[in-house]
């Protein structure tokens, strides 16, 4: 992932989803959909320091739910980019 974010022709869309795909070899159209990270990606520079501060635990689904992980982290450590995402849902904060 980090060469892939580093060539010039590729954009990474992380936390996003293919819908849709049109078009033929060499001219297609793709539709995403941006999930919503609930962190300003700007601003993020992946220190953990939110994931520290964070109380609530969730199950893991990276490991079958077999340990929990911090309701705001980061998908894995070589994630591109390094940026945070809040699971709102657990979460015991009113963010309006």
């Amino acid at each position: 992932m980090l060469e892939a974010n580093r060539h010039p022709n590729i954009d990474i869309l992380s936390y996003s989803e293919v819908i849709e795909v049109n078009g033929y070899i060499g001219n297609f159209k793709v539709k995403v959909k941006r999930k919503a990270r609930f962190v300003d990606e700007e601003k993020c520079n992946g220190c953990g320091q939110c994931a520290e501060a964070c109380p609530i635990y969730v199950p893991n689904y990276f490991d079958e739910y077999l340990s929990a992980r911090k309701c705001i982290d980061i998908a894995f450590a070589q994630a591109v980019p390094a940026v945070f995402d809040i699971r709102r849902d657990y979460c015991i904060e009113d963010f309006g």
